[in-house]
């Protein structure tokens, strides 16, 4: 309650009853932190509340950057806290544990000094329960988002986390670090569509709805110790996470594919933090609680210790050791394979172990073998590892607060033999520091070269982790470098550029050369076909000759040569006297069209010296038909042009014969995708000049329907279009075209495929444009040239869609006027 509101209500006659009812809440107040209800103090004051920690660490192993994330949930009332730590966070806080929190609330968050300073701090009531040991029951639930699929099959993640016939699972890596005493058994389910999208970052509703789409299907996860969430990459700033502690737990895996991202992230839920360096949070590569880069590796010796796998033995006076490789299970070995020396200015300690290619150990780098290792750790708790120094023969680490020197003397198999003095003898700090791949040493750390990281520079950084090659280019990595190898038909730096298959002209005889991914397709002129144009059309397949007429071909056309007798252009006149050929006319429904076309013909036929008796139908590719009526249909299933024909016979044997041209495209004729980027495509048209003999002139022209306009507002032609209208054909993307009132055109337009798309107008009498046939989301008209019109828009659907905060509802409405008086005007200036 504020000053003002306390006033107010002690203002009047029942200010006594009002000070009583005062005094009882400050006194809730008071007691409000013992039970767990957050003080509501303003802000500066210190509250306290107390329940149940959840702590969550995630991994952006691609930048090298880790971040904690503690949520508190009252006890009493449920509510959730963000706690923030004004300094860096304890490393031994973990999920389950009941704690008491003190700080100062700020919205959700409440800010609480790590250090406990000014009363602001936490506390640990109760620890969190840990499950180190026995089987590990888990359930790994596969979810899509609306926008991105999981890369990995159900099988494919249930063999890398529990059955891999190559027994190098995540189960068996366990089985093999912890010497048997923890192994994972469960399920793999899904994939489940929970209806997210990977451009928001909401990890408690992509689990809450996984959880639910699992029970749906008859699943529990309730009852299993352990959930991993294997989910499509994303916009939160993480490779994976894990719950730090809990039972049960929580994993979340962003990367299907890389097995050490489960080992790692399954190592925060049994309790383990990071495998360091002095100087990186990811640097000790001997430990999957490292990097995770796609090698499963065994965990170091200070953490075999925190986890109750293996105690070292502790040194406590100088001499000569003996430790045996770490890997091995110990009742096979016989001999000491981890050893602890007190580091007293800190209260941890230092661990010395070997490792050799043994197990999953074999996937080390050369740089961790058959060198003695040198950790820090406290050995106890929840708290991070630091790897120190890999020492070969002869080298040393010195500790020269503590005077400490370790030296490894020899090394075989089964062993690094090291001597230990307390002597405080001198040593310098890069003794037993061996830098890789050009990195030199300053001070006891190396200071790596470009494109390389890691205590010892031993890791060759993936620069293929943020690019993307584009059109199902394979990214290799180099050093400080990245190289897109580019499937056939693609070219530059990230395959973004179609390789332009047409700039040699390989079409012939006119014909139009239209680029393809790795191909191309010749459009060729009437008269021509082939793969390149190259074949002459026959003509005079089937024969248009009658009455045993020769026929030659020519260029797009035919001349007959008749018998004695008879004339006409297909020798369809007889002889004076004699019988005379019937006559026929061919119609058809359709010239052009998306296969499959379905295809109406009908003949007009007649006979001067008595009747047609029957039709011979042949449509060209290799159908054929007889009827004794005069229509039938035919359905075209393939694209291409064919000669529809129609051949009569009269009741004396005389025969004629009519063709129609018919053009199939394939279905979807002018869409189409050549890899990454924007691919839908619309034909747009355009008012120009009015030149002389025309009613109207409209340029028209293919646009991109995601990137109509350009920067300057003109619109974005795509310049490979091949557009025609009529004979008239242009291979620029644009046509002007002259139309006359009243009237009706076809006009089409082809992309890469060559496949085309087709609209039918009819120019109105003030010589606007209204579409009859085609599709309408993929035709527009328009005057774009108009001065009053305030910014370009985009064209989406056939409509104007509207840059977000640009242009509502009403704006179209005024641009559609102005359009409409603009055109009318001009019309009547040019009149």
């Amino acid at each position: 309650m504020s000053r003002k509101s306390a006033e107010v209500l002690l203002s009047g006659r029942a200010a006594r009853v009002h000070l009583v009812w005062l005094v009882a809440l400050s006194i809730a107040l008071l007691l409000a932190p013992r039970t767990g209800i957050a003080a509501p103090g303003k802000r500066g004051q210190v509250v306290a509340v107390e329940g149940k920690l959840e702590v969550i660490v995630s991994d952006d192993f691609e930048r090298g950057q880790a971040e904690r994330r503690f949520t508190l949930e009252e006890s009493v009332t449920g509510k959730r806290w963000e706690l923030r730590f004004e300094q860096e966070a304890p490393q031994g806080l973990m999920t389950g544990a009941r704690v008491r929190a003190r700080g100062l609330p700020s919205g959700k968050e409440l800010i609480v000094d790590a250090n406990g300073s000014g009363g602001a701090g936490v506390t640990t009531i109760a620890a969190g329960q840990l499950m180190v040991s026995g089987e590990q029951r888990t359930l790994v639930m596969i979810a899509n988002f609306q926008d991105a699929d999981v890369s990995c099959s159900v099988d494919a993640v249930q063999d890398l986390m529990f059955t891999d016939p190559s027994d190098g699972s995540i189960d068996d890596l366990y089985r093999e670090t912890s010497f048997g005493e923890v192994w994972f058994t469960g399920d793999t389910v899904g994939p489940f569509d929970i209806g997210y999208s990977s451009s928001t970052c909401d990890v408690a509703g992509w689990s809450e709805a996984t959880d639910a789409a699992a029970r749906a299907s008859g699943i529990d996860p309730d009852t299993y110790m352990r959930k991993v969430y294997v989910l499509p990459p994303n916009v939160c700033p993480a490779v994976g996470s894990g719950t730090h502690g809990g039972n049960p737990s929580r994993a979340w895996i962003f990367r299907c594919g890389i097995p050490d991202v489960y080992a790692h992230e399954l190592g925060h839920n049994l309790g383990m933090q990071h495998a360091s360096t002095p100087e990186y949070d990811y640097g000790d590569n001997t430990d999957f609680m490292g990097l995770a880069y796609n090698r499963l590796r065994q965990v170091n010796a200070p953490h075999k210790e925190q986890m109750g796998w293996l105690p070292a033995t502790t040194i406590t006076s100088g001499g000569t050791y003996q430790v045996a490789p770490l890997a091995p299970d110990p009742s096979q070995v016989g001999a000491h394979q981890s050893f602890k020396i007190a580091k007293p200015d800190t209260g941890d300690f230092y661990y010395l172990s070997f490792r050799t290619a043994t197990g999953f150990d074999a996937n080390l780098s050369s740089i961790y073998l058959n060198r003695l290792s040198v950790h820090e750790g406290d050995g106890a708790t929840s708290q991070k590892t630091y790897l120190l120094a890999l020492l070969p023969d002869g080298e040393s680490f010195y500790d020269a607060v503590n005077g400490i020197t370790f030296t490894q003397l020899s090394h075989s198999p089964n062993g690094s033999t090291f001597s230990v003095s307390f002597d405080g003898a001198s040593s310098d700090p890069c003794a037993g520091v061996v830098c890789q791949n050009g990195g030199t040493c300053d001070a006891g750390s190396c200071l790596c070269a470009a494109g390389f990281a890691g205590a010892f520079c031993e890791i060759n950084i993936d620069d293929c982790a943020s690019v993307v090659c584009q059109n199902g280019g394979l990214c290799v990595d180099g050093v400080d470098s990245y190289t897109c190898e580019c499937p056939m038909g693609f070219t530059g730096a990230h395959c973004e550029t179609n390789v332009n298959d047409c700039a040699d002209n390989p079409c012939q005889n006119g014909g139009i050369c239209v680029d393809d991914v790795a191909g191309y397709t010749c459009d060729c002129a009437l008269g021509f076909e082939g793969t390149h144009c190259e074949i002459d059309t026959d003509d005079c397949t089937p024969n248009p000759c009658q009455n045993g007429g020769t026929c030659f071909d020519g260029l797009s056309s035919y001349a007959c040569e008749c018998i004695d007798g008879y004339t006409g252009a297909s020798c369809e006149l007889p002889p004076p006297g004699g019988n005379r050929a019937p006559l026929v006319s061919l119609s058809v429904s359709s010239t052009s069209g998306e296969a499959p076309l379905d295809v109406a013909v009908e003949a007009a036929a007649s006979d001067a010296d008595g009747q047609v008796v029957a039709y011979a139908w042949s449509f060209g590719d290799g159908s054929s038909e007889e009827t004794t009526t005069n229509a039938t249909s035919h359905t075209y299933t393939q694209k291409g042009r064919y000669n529809a024909c129609v051949t009569v016979t009269d009741d004396q044997g005389a025969i004629a014969t009519d063709c129609a041209k018919i053009r199939v495209v394939s279905k979807g004729g002018i869409g189409g995708s050549k890899g990454k980027g924007n691919n839908r495509k619309a034909l747009t048209l355009e008012s120009a000049p009015l030149p002389d003999g025309c009613d109207v002139v409209w340029e028209f022209f293919a646009i991109d329907m995601d990137d109509a306009r350009t920067a300057a507002g003109a619109w974005n032609v795509v310049e490979e279009a091949v557009v025609t209208h009529g004979n008239s054909k242009s291979k620029s993307g644009r046509l002007p075209a002259c139309f006359s009132l009243h009237e009706t055109y076809e006009l089409c337009a082809s992309l890469g495929d060559g496949e085309a798309r087709c609209w039918l107008i009819e120019v109105d009498a003030n010589g606007d444009l209204n579409l009859l046939e085609g599709d309408a989301d993929r035709f527009t008209a328009s005057e774009s040239s108009i001065t009053e019109e305030p910014r370009p828009t985009q064209l989406l659907g056939g409509c104007s869609a509207i840059p977000t905060g640009q242009i509502d509802l009403w704006d179209l409405l005024l641009l559609a006027g102005l359009f409409s008086l603009w055109s009318r005007r001009r019309r009547r200036q040019g009149a």
